[in-house]
C-alpha cells in the first residue's frame, strides 16, 4: 500500500506526554492536529473555563490516571506502521464492501472503561492503554473474559466495528432477541468482510476450548434459545448478545456472545440463499424482519 494512500493516525497521546514532561509547546500542536477530541472530550471533562485550551491540556496531561499509562503505552506502540497498514487494508475494503469511510484515527490515553470515541464521521478516537496485552498487571482486576483481549490485536477489530456500527446503527422495529441476532450477527459477517487475517477467536473474545464447545453444541444452543426469540426482555438479551462471561440461557459452559456467533452464521445462511450481500442486508435493515421472514436461528 502506498505511502499515499495510508490513512492519518495521530498520536495525540505522545503529544500529550511530551508536553507533560516539559515541552508546553506539544500541547499546542495537540490542540491544531485533534480539535474534534479536544472539543469533544477535554473541553467538558476539564470544566474550568478559566483556563485557555493549552492549560485545560496541561491539566488533563497532568491527571494521575493520565499520567500513569505514559511510558508503557510509548513503549508498547512505539512503532505503529503495522497498525497503520492493517487499518488502511481494513478502510479500502470498508469502501469497498460496506460503502463506507475509514475516519482518521487520534489515540490518546482514556480515563475511562470505553476504549474507542466517534467523535464525527471523519474522526475516532482510540484510547491505546485498553490494549496494553493481557498480562499487563494494571488489568488483573478485569474478569478474564474481558482482560484476554486487551491486546493489540484486538484493537483494529475493535475500531473497524466501531466504525460500521456508526454507519449501520441499529433501529428497532420489534426490538425482540431475534431481531437482535440478526443484527449483531450482521455486524458480525461485515467485520469478517473487510478484516485482513480474520481470526473468529479475536473476534468474539473466545478462547479454542470455548469455540471447540460451540462447533460441538450449537444445536443444542440453538434449540434452548429457539423459545427466547420473541422475548423484549432486556436481560435476556444482554444475556444472549452481551459482552458477559457466559450464557444463562444455555448453560454455565457456554461463552459470552453466543448469540452474536449463532447470528453470523443465520446470517451468512441468510445471504447465500438469498443472493444478497451484506451491504444490501444492513441497508434494508433485513434483521427487522428476521423472526417473519427467516427465523430458523
Amino acid at each position: 500500500t502506498s505511502e499515499a494512500k495510508q490513512i492519518r493516525i495521530y498520536r495525540f497521546d505522545l503529544d500529550i506526554a511530551a508536553g507533560a514532561k516539559g515541552d508546553t509547546a506539544r500541547f499546542s500542536r495537540a490542540l491544531n492536529n485533534a480539535p474534534s477530541l479536544y472539543y469533544t472530550f477535554i473541553d467538558p471533562l476539564i470544566s474550568d473555563d478559566s483556563l485557555s485550551p493549552c492549560d485545560k491540556l496541561a491539566t488533563f496531561a497532568d491527571l494521575k490516571n493520565i499520567k500513569f499509562f505514559y511510558d508503557d503505552v510509548s513503549e508498547k506502540f512505539a512503532d505503529i506502521s503495522d497498525l497503520r497498514l492493517k487499518m488502511t487494508v481494513i478502510s479500502d475494503k470498508m469502501e469497498a464492501t460496506l460503502k463506507i469511510p475509514m475516519p482518521d484515527i487520534i489515540t490518546f490515553i482514556t480515563p475511562y472503561n470505553q476504549s474507542i470515541i466517534l467523535l464525527d464521521n471523519t474522526t475516532i478516537a482510540v484510547g491505546l492503554n485498553h490494549y496494553l496485552g493481557a498480562d499487563y498487571p494494571p488489568y488483573n482486576y478485569y474478569p478474564s473474559y474481558i482482560k484476554n483481549f486487551k491486546t493489540p490485536e484486538k484493537l483494529p477489530y475493535n475500531i473497524a466495528e466501531a466504525v460500521i456500527r456508526s454507519f449501520f446503527p441499529y433501529y428497532e422495529k420489534e426490538g425482540n432477541l431475534g431481531e437482535h441476532m440478526a443484527y449483531e450477527g450482521a455486524i458480525a459477517v461485515a467485520l469478517k468482510a473487510i478484516m485482513p487475517d480474520y481470526d473468529a477467536l479475536t473476534a468474539y473474545n473466545f478462547s479454542n476450548d470455548q469455540m471447540n464447545w460451540l462447533l460441538a453444541h450449537e444445536r443444542d444452543a440453538q434449540s434452548k434459545l429457539h423459545p427466547l426469540l420473541r422475548s423484549n426482555d432486556p436481560a435476556t438479551i444482554r444475556d444472549v448478545t452481551g459482552i458477559v462471561p457466559f450464557c444463562n440461557a444455555v448453560g454455565p459452559q457456554s461463552p459470552g456472545g453466543i448469540g452474536k456467533w449463532l447470528g453470523h452464521k443465520a446470517v451468512e445462511t441468510y445471504l447465500k440463499r438469498n443472493g444478497i450481500d451484506i451491504y444490501t442486508f444492513l441497508t434494508n435493515k433485513f434483521y427487522q424482519q428476521w423472526l417473519q421472514k427467516y427465523s430458523d436461528l
